[in-house]
């Protein structure tokens, strides 16, 4: 799903997995990193048939009439919505259903990260919250990584309403990359559609 993604915004005839990389948007450094390790000299020969493949199939496939559909269609819910969780019922709905991976609508991650990152300052006395060092991250079901990369905006929101944005780089190297984990039990379709900005 990842390399769908990126095949949309390759121009026709210019997609394989060798130039996959570069059709991620450079506002996603870390799908943009597991792409350069999947397009990349250092994939496994292992890997490398199953990634080939998938990347000819969608080089190959009329992907401009589905973008098409996607800008003329009125969509009532949210368009990656859509294309996540079809791509779920359709990749193996059993799993799907047995591990419970679902979407979960921006507005509800927000508040689940906001309520967490308040709880932390409020209760267990971590003054900046989720830009606080000792706090530790862990989002067992990562998905689309909607929930780590809001917390990581709300962290640096944080800092910047302290007048402490500056040191954010800093804070990405020596907290955020150590202390936030991710990980999805679904690999197939993990990083599907990361959340813009991470």
């Amino acid at each position: 799903y990842g390399l769908f993604s990126a095949r949309i915004q390759a121009k026709e005839n210019e997609f394989s997995r060798s130039n996959a990389y570069k059709y991620i948007p450079s506002t996603i450094p870390l799908l943009r990193h597991l792409f350069w390790f999947l397009t990349g000299p250092n994939l496994p020969e292992s890997l490398e048939w199953i990634v080939d493949d998938i990347a000819g199939v969608l080089g190959s496939a009329d992907l401009s009439s589905i973008v098409k559909e996607f800008h003329t269609k009125v969509w009532t819910d949210d368009p990656v919505l859509h294309f996540y969780e079809t791509f779920l019922a359709i990749y193996n709905p059993r799993e799907r259903e047995r591990c419970g991976v679902y979407y979960t609508p921006e507005p509800v991650v927000s508040y689940i990260v906001r309520s967490i990152h308040h709880i932390l300052k409020d209760k267990f006395g971590k003054a900046d919250g989720l830009a606080d060092k000792g706090v530790t991250l862990l989002d067992p079901a990562a998905g689309t990584l909607s929930f780590p990369s809001m917390a990581i905006r709300l962290a640096k929101e944080e800092l910047e309403n302290k007048g402490k944005g500056g040191i954010f780089p800093g804070l990405v190297k020596e907290h955020i990359l150590p202390h936030f984990y991710a990980f999805e039990l679904m690999v197939a379709h993990a990083g599907a559609y990361p959340a813009q900005g991470l």
